[in-house]
């Protein structure tokens, strides 16, 4: 179980960054943000893999400098992510306004969430396995919902050892991929029912670029 967890993650220290915001002066952290960054941390812990909390920043800055890495933040908060999610040639997170949906560009389905459609307790997630930076092997793993709820509920998926066995036996060797969770919950407070994979798509594993000669 540790080596699926650490192969999977990335390695034996997990730093797991999250979203702090300014409100009214002061710095807050979604409840379902802080909710899914702990089971996270709990989850890795209990096969022996250490982690520690690092926040994206306001104005959307992150450190990308950790060993193994998970970001949950959404596009709309972080350039970086954003970015990253940009370069995924098979699902896009994008806005049809008024609402955010995650797009198949295979089959040109699109995931919307149920909150955007007065359906309570439900909601959707991107979770990629992406470059850091392009032109390099280093990888992270951003996890994003529609609403921090869906972040919530793919965080509740990929933390019951089976399922991630399962993916992890389809990205082996750090091969970069795209997903999307759908989730039940209820609130107050925030409890993720339900989760399920509904779309997975794998790519080959990154390579770096060769070295220029000069």
């Amino acid at each position: 179980k540790r080596r699926t967890v650490r192969r999977f993650f990335g390695g034996d220290r997990l730093t797991v960054s999250l979203p702090i915001r300014d409100l009214d002066g002061r710095r807050a952290i979604a409840e379902p943000d802080f909710a899914a960054a702990v089971e996270l941390a709990e989850f890795v812990g209990i096969a022996g893999v250490q982690s520690e909390f690092r926040f994206v920043e306001p104005d959307g800055s992150v450190d990308l400098t950790a060993d193994a890495l998970v970001v949950i933040c959404g596009p709309k908060t972080s350039t970086v992510v954003e970015e990253a999610m940009a370069t995924d040639p098979d699902l896009r997170f994008e806005q049809d306004a008024p609402d955010w949906v995650i797009s198949d560009l295979h089959d040109q389905r699109r995931y919307r969430s149920p909150m955007d459609h007065g359906v309570p307790g439900g909601d959707v997630a991107y979770v990629a396995r992406s470059l850091r930076r392009p032109g390099t092997e280093r990888t992270f793993i951003a996890i994003a919902g529609i609403h921090a709820a869906g972040s919530a509920g793919a965080v509740h998926y990929f933390t019951n050892y089976r399922n991630l066995r399962q993916v992890h036996r389809r990205t082996s060797g750090n091969r970069l991929f795209s997903a999307c969770i759908e989730s039940e919950f209820r609130n107050d407070p925030l409890r993720v029912v339900d989760s399920v994979l509904v779309v997975l798509h794998v790519r080959s594993a990154p390579s770096a670029c060769p070295r220029m000669e000069t």
